[in-house]
């Protein structure tokens, strides 16, 4: 094993690693643009655009999306019910579990506030989990509704 990505990986950084691997053999690949590391977006359309190439496939894009927004409210769901107990691996195991499926449509702000509470409970910080909860459910909702515009266009 030579290198590996972590999740959520974006096309773009497949093919900087292909690239980095490639070039030492001669091959030559074509720079794809970095993704957007800002969280100052809903949803980084870098990421749908990525997402609407894999498979070639709008109805794959169409599947990704539906799975996300049904899968979703659970996962708030559980947040919300480990959100008043004293259950520190829970909560973080939550916030994990929705910080990737957000961060794999690009839901940059939602993955963030999911980080902080699930890092916080990690590490056993103190913590504001009414707040944090509050926080995420708010992103995730802008998120649902920009899915939403998405899913109708």
């Amino acid at each position: 094993m030579n290198d590996y990505i972590t999740k959520p990986f974006t096309v773009g950084q497949i093919a900087a690693c292909l690239r980095r691997h490639l070039a030492k053999g001669g091959a030559e690949i074509v720079a794809l643009p970095a993704p957007a590391g800002d969280e100052d977006v809903v949803i980084d359309d870098a990421v749908i655009g990525d997402l609407r190439q894999i498979g070639g496939s709008e109805a794959l894009f169409r599947r990704v999306l539906d799975l996300f927004v049904s899968r979703v409210p659970l996962a708030v769901d559980r947040i919300q019910s480990v959100a008043t107990t004293n259950d520190l691996k829970a909560r973080a195991d939550a916030a994990h579990a929705l910080k990737s499926m957000c961060a794999n449509v690009g839901a940059r702000r939602a993955a963030a506030a999911c980080d902080r509470l699930e890092t916080a409970a990690r590490r056993n910080e103190a913590f504001d989990a009414g707040t944090l909860t509050a926080t995420i459910i708010a992103e995730v909702r802008a998120v649902m509704s920009r899915l939403e515009d998405l899913r109708a266009a």
